[in-house]
């Protein structure tokens, strides 16, 4: 390869490669499921927590730990932008190479290697291995493994194990798993573990002023807010939480007093309308019941833990509950007791944190 074909080959490489960081970088938000857009347009400051200490966190390098990380939190807390941020920000200093893999897609690949042959393909590279080899031993890969939560349960075991032998392999690189709790990930030898922060005083403000179209309705919205009749500033402690206030407003241009009014609406936007916004997921339901009989299912699980002032009890108790509440005419059979644990515990405690562990 004569010399001007050499530069054109790697201008060409540098294009793709900035061409798939935009991707990266383009998303679709629950407040709009139609569009996509640059996450730069609404992304908020994130923070995780190390030893009772808050840190933010902008660049990999500002990440309080070494080596590879599971970053942990609950449904809304802003993961999977936080790794696409993260992502991007890497590739503009022109010294790693972002591998950004969203684990859902193992829904139709076999392994996690396959997607990563993938993504080095759409990057450009035609051979894979070799790329692998050269920059993971010499630590110019960062992978950005989002939502391990979305992984089948199937492949669960078989993805942990390809993620620490990547670890193994490639120690001078780094590998970056984003999670929601209780997912199993968490429990490797191989990766540290940080806490995605929750949102703290007055940050809600930034978010809401970058999420809504006007600088108008962003005042009204917090003007209500700071209302003394409003009682629930408390509650806008993750991205997701503020933006069903703003989808809200957009709807009926009211701000909820309570909680009651605020939650209302929580149950829907956790089950359905968060998950459309990753094209082409569909989370497994291990009762196969629809979202609506999921719906009143939950509401007489409240109703009965509410019956027995009981915000705190055992897994078994809140089996139990699930039993007493569970009708033929919701979905469940009253003898299915695996079906309803399991249930329980996929679509509220680890796919919407409706339970919390």
């Amino acid at each position: 390869m004569s010399e001007a074909q050499q530069i054109r080959s790697i201008e060409n490489l540098t294009k793709t490669i900035c061409k798939r960081i935009e991707e990266v970088r383009k998303v679709k938000t629950i407040l709009d499921l139609e569009h996509e857009v640059d996450l730069e347009s609404f992304y908020s400051p994130q923070y995780v927590n190390k030893a009772q200490k808050r840190c933010l966190v902008t660049t990999i390098d500002a990440i309080p730990e070494k080596g590879s990380i599971v970053f942990r939190g609950v449904a809304g807390q802003g993961k999977s932008v936080f790794f696409r941020y993260l992502a991007g920000k890497a590739m503009e200093t022109g010294t790693v190479l972002p591998i950004f893999i969203e684990l859902r897609k193992l829904v139709h690949a076999e392994t996690l290697g396959e997607l990563i042959k993938n993504e080095l393909s759409i990057l450009g590279f035609s051979s894979h291995r070799a790329v692998l080899e050269h920059l993971g031993t010499h630590g110019k890969l960062v992978f950005f493994l989002d939502a391990f939560d979305e992984i089948p349960q199937g492949k669960q075991g078989r993805t942990i194990s390809e993620i620490e032998e990547l670890v193994r392999r490639y120690p001078d690189s780094r590998l970056f798993v984003s999670s929601r709790p209780n997912s199993g990930v968490e429990a490797s030898s191989f990766l540290r573990l940080l806490e995605m922060s929750y949102l703290q005083s007055e940050e809600y403000v930034q978010l809401i002023r970058k999420m809504t179209d006007s600088a108008a309705d962003a005042a009204r919205i917090i003007e209500g807010v700071e209302s003394s009749e409003c009682r629930i500033k408390h509650l806008l402690d993750t991205p997701l939480m503020v933006a069903l206030l703003v989808l809200r407003y957009r709807i009926d241009a009211t701000i909820p007093e309570n909680e009651e009014a605020f939650f209302g609406d929580l149950f829907d936007l956790l089950l359905r309308r968060h998950d459309r916004s990753k094209a082409g997921y569909e989370r497994p339901r291990k009762s196969g019941a629809t979202d609506s009989k999921l719906g009143r299912f939950f509401e007489g699980v409240c109703f009965l833990s509410l019956a027995a002032q009981r915000a705190e009890m055992h897994r078994d108790e809140v089996v139990r509950f699930g039993e007493k509440s569970t009708m033929p005419t919701i979905g469940f059979e009253r003898s299915c007791k695996l079906s309803i644990h399991w249930e329980m515990r996929l679509t509220w405690e680890v796919q919407t944190n409706l339970l919390v562990q």
